[in-house]
Order: structure tokens, then C-alpha cells, then sequence
């Protein structure tokens, strides 16, 4: 079982640093940043067949998925001076921000991925952490034990009221 901790997927510390700068303004804390990279990776998968991150799964946690080595990724971001980690205590418990400390690479990505951080970033902006965290309890997230791996190709395509039991077992495979 992978953790949060462990090996990050192989663009997640530079796309963290993009969406940490694009986000910085609106103060969001560690959950909807975890939330635009989940919802930016779907959509991509969807068009193009390959997340923007490059992560095939994300680990199922009780605010929703987290992508693998995250907590690395934002690590490696911090003592690299690119970001600056601001706890900000509030009245539900400390919440993580993160400032950028200099400017980030768009080196290898395409206009269309930057693009959907962007309208994925828009589109969580109104929202508070637990509108965001409830977006990604869908049918699949019922059916996945908490802390395994959630494949980006199954959440990637919305399943409809009833799914079968073959399909079920399909989207569970993963790659």
C-alpha cells in the first residue's frame, strides 16, 4: 500500500508548484490543492488518455484522493526554496498553506494541460474544503477501501446509477 509520503508521480512536485502559485492569492490550504491536481489529472485523462501529474492512482483519505508522494513532492518544493509553508489556525483545526517563492516552470506542458489547472482551479476557488472533499465521495469512492489506490482510469469516467458487477471489477483493475 502506497502512503501519501512515498513516491510521487513524475510532474506532481512541478504542477504543485504551478497550482501553488495560480492559488496562493485565495489562501488554498492542502486540501484543494490535492483537489485541483485529483479533478485537472481526471480531466486529462479523459481527453488525452494520461493525467497532467502522471500518476495512474491517488490513495483514498478520508478528505478524498491524495496523490502519491504528495507529502515528498511538497517537501522537496520547500527545501528547494519554491514554496514557503504557512499553517494558518483556524476554528475547524490548522490549515496548510503554501506560498510560491519563484515563479514556476511551464517547461513540458502543454497550453491544454495548463489550461485545465486553470478552469479546475476556477472552479473550486468558491468553494471551502468540505464542498470540495464531498465532489470526490462518488459511487467509485464507496467501493474502495480507505488508504488503497483509487486508478485514474476508473474515476476518470463518471459511472452511472447502477454499475455491474463486471464492469465494477474492469475499472478496478487499473492499468
Amino acid at each position: 500500500m502506497l502512503r501519501p509520503s512515498e513516491t510521487p508521480a513524475p510532474r506532481l512536485a512541478d504542477v504543485l508548484h504551478y497550482v501553488i502559485a495560480r492559488t496562493e492569492a485565495y489562501a488554498f490550504g492542502q486540501t484543494k490543492l490535492y483537489k485541483v491536481l485529483w479533478f485537472a489529472d481526471l480531466e486529462a485523462f479523459r481527453r488525452n488518455g494520461a493525467t497532467i501529474t502522471g500518476a495512474s492512482h491517488y490513495q483514498k483519505q478520508k478528505l478524498g484522493p491524495i496523490p502519491n508522494g504528495a507529502l515528498k513532492a511538497l517537501k522537496e518544493l520547500k527545501e528547494s526554496g519554491r514554496i514557503a509553508h504557512h499553517p494558518v489556525s483556524t476554528p475547524f483545526g490548522q490549515k496548510n498553506t503554501y506560498e510560491c517563492l519563484t515563479t514556476p516552470s511551464l517547461d513540458g506542458f502543454s497550453p491544454e494541460e495548463i489550461d485545465i489547472i486553470g478552469v479546475t482551479i476556477e472552479s473550486l476557488r468558491s468553494l471551502d474544503s468540505d464542498e470540495v472533499s464531498n465532489l470526490t465521495h462518488d459511487a467509485l469512492w464507496d467501493e474502495i477501501d480507505m488508504f488503497k489506490q483509487i486508478p485514474i482510469s476508473a474515476a476518470a469516467y463518471r459511472p452511472e446509477d447502477v454499475v455491474d458487477e463486471e464492469t465494477l471489477a474492469w475499472a478496478l483493475e487499473g492499468d
